[in-house]
C-alpha cells in the first residue's frame, strides 16, 4: 500500500502537464469560440457514434451473458442512429452540446469541491483557492442549465473559461501532490539517518562492553563466543 502511495505521488508532473495543456486550450476557446463549439460538437458526435457501435459488439459477444440483452442491442443501435443523425443536424448539435456542456460544467464544480477536501487534509495552504474555483464552477453551471440560449450562444466562451479554471486547480493539486511527495521522500531520508545511527550506536556500545569486559576479567568476548558455540556444535555431534 505505501509502494502504491509513493508512486502515485511521484507523477505529480501528470497533473502539472495536463494542468498547462487545459489552460492553453482554455486560451485558444476564449479566442475562437466559435471553433471551439464546432469541435466540441464533432467530438460529441464522434463519442455517440463509437459508444454506440462499441456496445452493439459487446452485447452480441456476451448476449449469453446479459440478461434482458435486447433492450440493451436496441439502446445500443438508437445511440448509433442518434449521433449519425445529429451529424445532419448542427442546430440539434447545439443543443446537445449545450446540455452536455452544462452537465459536464456541474461534475468539474463538484470535482473540484472533493480535490479541494483532499488537499486541505494534506495541509495545502491554498486548497480554498480550489474550493472557490468549484463553487464558481457549479454556479456557472446552474447558469447554464437554466438559460440555454445564453449557453448555446456562449459556449465557446465558457468552455474557455471552464477549462481555463480546470486547468489551475490541476496546477493547484500538482503542487500540492509534488510537496507530499517531497515531505514522504524527506521522512524515508530521516528514517534511513535514524536506523544507521542507531545501528552504529548499538556496535559502538557492544565494543564497549566487550572492551571493559576484556579489560575487567580478561577474557575476550568473541573468542569466548566461538569456543562456546564449538562447544555446543561438538557436543551435538556426540550425542548423535
Amino acid at each position: 500500500m505505501y509502494e502504491k502511495i509513493k508512486s502515485v505521488l511521484s507523477k505529480w508532473w501528470i497533473a502539472l502537464i495536463l494542468g498547462i495543456l487545459l489552460i492553453v486550450a482554455g486560451v485558444w476557446m476564449l479566442q475562437n469560440p466559435g471553433d471551439a463549439v464546432g469541435v466540441l460538437a464533432k467530438v460529441l458526435v464522434a463519442v455517440f457514434i463509437l459508444t454506440g457501435v462499441y456496445s452493439v459488439f459487446y452485447v452480441l459477444g456476451n448476449k449469453d451473458r446479459i440478461p434482458a440483452w435486447g433492450w440493451d442491442l436496441a439502446a445500443a443501435i438508437i445511440m448509433v442512429i442518434m449521433g449519425i443523425a445529429l451529424l445532419f443536424a448542427p442546430v440539434a448539435q447545439l443543443g446537445l452540446v449545450g446540455g452536455m456542456f452544462a452537465a459536464g460544467v456541474l461534475l468539474m464544480g463538484i470535482n473540484s469541491i472533493e480535490s479541494s477536501i483532499a488537499i486541505k487534509k494534506m495541509g495545502v495552504k491554498t486548497w480554498w483557492l480550489t474550493l472557490v474555483i468549484g463553487i464558481l464552477t457549479i454556479i456557472a453551471a446552474i447558469m447554464l442549465a437554466f438559460n440555454p440560449v445564453l449557453n448555446i450562444l456562449t459556449l465557446g466562451t465558457w468552455a474557455g473559461i471552464a477549462t481555463i479554471l480546470k486547468g489551475v486547480e490541476f496546477i493547484i493539486v500538482a503542487i500540492a501532490v509534488s510537496k507530499a511527495n517531497s515531505a514522504v521522500k524527506n521522512a524515508e531520508k530521516e528514517v534511513k539517518n535514524y536506523v544507521e545511527e542507531t545501528r552504529k550506536e548499538y556496535e559502538e556500545g557492544v565494543q564497549a562492553v566487550k572492551e571493559a569486559v576484556k579489560k575487567e576479567y580478561g577474557v575476550n568476548v568473541d573468542k569466548a563466543a566461538e569456543e562456546i558455540k564449538k562447544a555446543v556444535e561438538d557436543a551435538g555431534k556426540e550425542e548423535k
